[in-house]
Formats: C-alpha cells, sequence, structure tokens
C-alpha cells in the first residue's frame, strides 16, 4: 500500500494495523483558496502544506507529515492531538496513512 494513499477504513481497523505495521492515521482539512488548496493537520498541531491541486496538496501534506512525525520521534514524544478541530470552511476531509 502507497504511503500517499488516501484511505477510509474504519477507525477499529486503522487503530489495528497502525499498531501492527507502525503506520499512522492522519487526518487532513483541505481548504480552497485563490492560489489553489491549503491542507492542515488535524492531528500535529503545526503542520500544514499548500499545493496548484488537489493531488499536489496530498502529496505535500504527506511529505510534511512524514517529516513532522520523524522529528517529534526523534525528540522522544509525539503531540498527537485525539481531538479534532479546525475553524474555516473544509473543502473535504482527508485520512493519510503515514509511516513513521
Amino acid at each position: 500500500m502507497s504511503l500517499q494513499e488516501v484511505i477510509s477504513y474504519s477507525n477499529n481497523d486503522i487503530v489495528e494495523w497502525q499498531e501492527y505495521k507502525g503506520v499512522y492515521e492522519c487526518r487532513v482539512a483541505i481548504v480552497k483558496d485563490d492560489d489553489g488548496y491549503i491542507a492542515y493537520s488535524l492531528n500535529l498541531p503545526g503542520t500544514a502544506s499548500q499545493g496548484d491541486t488537489m493531488e499536489e496538496v496530498i502529496t505535500n501534506i504527506t511529505d510534511a507529515l512524514e517529516g513532522t512525525l520523524e522529528i517529534h520521534k526523534a525528540n522522544g514524544k509525539i503531540p498527537w492531538r485525539e481531538e479534532i478541530w479546525f475553524e474555516g470552511k473544509i473543502e473535504c476531509e482527508k485520512r493519510i496513512l503515514v509511516n513513521a
């Protein structure tokens, strides 16, 4: 399975899969603006990216999530947020698997 593949498993399946494979399910809010799309991680504070197309923003946010997770794991703690919040108009919400 590609790490950039956007998926929609049930939450229970994701939790078991994450524990077994060391993969994180990251929820992402994507908004449209005048220059394209902006993606915000709903689980990792401060992680965001942009792109001209939906495909580009998904690729870019996946790269940003991988980098953020690597840094936090190296520091010994991932500031994972279980409670999801976002203010603003969401174009769509995606779930992205990230290997870390």
